[in-house]
């Protein structure tokens, strides 16, 4: 039989490892929920800039094709001077105010979803030293309590058979 200051200690151990695994399993459950969260909203950025780009791209040859189609006409009619050139100038100056929206909306967007981000982040609990600690020495306390009891009733248990001996 074992000893018992042995059964104490290994009462107090187990309660110690499991609260061990359990802060552990704790730590790496919110460690994999950051990473899923941060590749979710990486794809989000990736994918927003992505159509971005693209409709950027679009603007650009739209505005070239109406430019081309502007002075094909103009080189039909005749038409040349600074009319002409300002209208050439307005075509550019639509495309790129077109495509400073874009980006303008895009870089909102990205930034709404890096809030959503650090929203998610923030609900994610991850046991701090203290809260850890306080559950360690808990588990202890409760193995030493529940080694305790099993000590007592062993003794109980060895007196009830050496009074039924005699």
């Amino acid at each position: 039989m074992c000893e018992p200051t042995t059964l104490l200690a290994i009462s107090i151990a187990t309660s110690v490892a499991s609260a061990g695994a359990g802060i552990y399993a704790q730590n790496q459950a919110g460690k994999a929920q950051a990473d899923a969260l941060q590749t979710q909203a990486q794809a989000q950025a990736d994918e927003q800039t992505a159509v971005a780009e693209l409709e950027m791209g679009t603007r650009v040859k739209q505005a070239r094709a109406e430019r081309a189609r502007m002075r094909v006409a103009a080189g039909e009619s005749g038409i040349s001077g600074a009319s002409f050139e300002a209208q050439l100038s307005n075509s550019m100056f639509q495309q790129n105010q077109d495509n400073a929206i874009t980006a303008l909306d895009t870089r909102f967007a990205n930034r709404a979803n890096e809030a959503r981000l650090g929203s998610g982040l923030a609900q994610i609990q991850l046991p701090t030293i203290a809260s850890a600690g306080l559950q360690l020495a808990g588990a202890g306390f409760s193995g030493y309590t529940r080694g305790v009891s099993v000590n007592n009733t062993l003794k109980d248990l060895k007196v009830g058979s050496k009074g039924g001996s005699k």
